[in-house]
């Protein structure tokens, strides 16, 4: 799209003059001997004053045909939309059932379902404004924004959120993680003198991140100082924090969020419902199994954890080892900012402007989806346990 062309007077005169114009009208107003000349003078001042605010004026595009997948080289599909090849990019796209269109219900714009996943898939892996995908879209900047923000909601609604807030699901794959955990556990450590103080009822591990945010205006939200409830001060920054439970395959099991910076792990899972749901999958006599997390949790009958003071060193060494299978939860987090790099993009993470938890949430839904469709990732490796296909993984509920 051609660069803006400025239009009006420059910001700074316009300023001084509206000033001057607002306390001129105010003084005319309240003058009872002014001429109906003077005052229809001064009004028409005002007037022509109000046509002359700058502003930038700009051709734009034509709307022309989107691009479809064919029109990418490997090089592209990589490089912009985050994916290996054409091959896994297309299983993913047919799997996901897209619809035909994707409509701007209140501004009426319209593109191919297909086309508007490739968008948001460029958007979120490359982080480039929309004015950057204008010649690739060919769209103008204000269409792609909405376009975009109509496929992530139907993204999150459709798939994302009910898959990653739900754990049931894992139920029957449990045994096989714990299986993995624990012969991982048995190659490493199967000869130290504490080796049998490390848990073998263990199927996956959970942890907390935080996400940096642009500083919200304390006021923005009434009742409350938004920019203190974001306020991190073990991060010393501004964020939105999420829970996620990550399996040995490397799959995001449950994700949870987005809470305020300030909460605290234990908090967030609290009100995460993760526990309730972990309760209801299991029947009476089934051998219930846990995750594994951080001293800051605390044990119960679902979670386990190291020792909160390792007095001893046996202590430090089966910390030590376990931490050394929780990784695999900041492998997780990290795969998802390295991919998707307009996450890490603060200044754009904008609270009050942008979809924050919806763009998490797609992230590691689509994270998830190619890790089932390139067979694995750096978590699955570790253990050696695979993750299940893609077509397994959409059949879940």
């Amino acid at each position: 799209m051609p660069a803006p062309i400025p239009s009006g007077l420059p910001s700074a005169i316009w300023k001084k003059m509206d000033k001057e114009l607002k306390f001129l009208l105010l003084s005319t107003m309240s003058d009872d001997d002014v001429h109906e000349d003077d005052l229809e003078l001064v009004l028409l001042t005002t007037f022509v004053h109000a046509q002359m605010r700058p502003c930038r004026i700009r051709d734009h595009l034509p709307v022309q045909f989107p691009p479809r997948i064919q029109d990418f080289d490997d090089n592209q599909i990589h490089q912009l939309l985050g994916f290996r090849d054409h091959t896994s990019l297309n299983e993913i796209m047919v799997a996901l059932n897209i619809p035909e269109f994707f409509t701007c219900k209140k501004k009426g714009y319209k593109m191919e379902g297909n086309a508007g996943f490739l968008l948001l898939c460029a958007r979120l892996h490359s982080g480039a404004r929309f004015s950057d995908l204008e010649n690739t879209f060919h769209r103008d900047g204000t269409q792609l924004s909405a376009i975009c923000a109509s496929v992530l909601n139907w993204i999150y609604e459709t798939h994302a959120h009910p898959r990653l807030s739900n754990i049931n699901w894992a139920k029957g794959r449990m045994d096989m993680y714990n299986r993995a955990i624990n012969d991982r556990f048995s190659v490493f450590f199967a000869g130290e003198d504490w080796y049998d103080n490390i848990p073998q009822d263990i199927w996956g591990f959970i942890d907390g991140t935080i996400r940096p945010c642009a500083r919200p205006w304390a006021g923005s939200s009434p009742g409350m100082n938004l920019q203190k409830e974001v306020y991190s001060g073990y991060k010393r920054s501004h964020g939105l924090k999420y829970q996620a439970v990550v399996s040995p395959d490397g799959l995001f099991m449950h994700l949870y969020g987005a809470v305020p910076g300030r909460w605290h792990d234990s908090r967030m899972l609290s009100e995460s419902g993760l526990i309730s749901q972990l309760d209801s999958i299991y029947e009476e006599g089934d051998r219930v199994l846990k995750i594994l997390g951080d001293p800051a949790y605390g044990k119960g009958m679902h979670i386990w954890t190291g020792f909160k003071n390792a007095d001893a060193d046996w202590k430090h060494y089966f910390n030590n080892a376990l931490s050394s299978a929780r990784v695999a939860v900041e492998w997780g987090f990290g795969m998802i900012t390295r991919r998707w790099r307009l996450l890490s993009d603060v200044h754009r993470q904008k609270i009050l402007e942008t979809g924050l938890q919806h763009q998490y949430y797609v992230a590691t839904f689509l994270t998830n989806l190619i890790t089932c469709v390139e067979g694995g990732n750096q978590t699955s490796s570790h253990f050696g346990c695979h993750p299940p296909t893609l077509g397994e993984y959409l059949s879940y509920h």
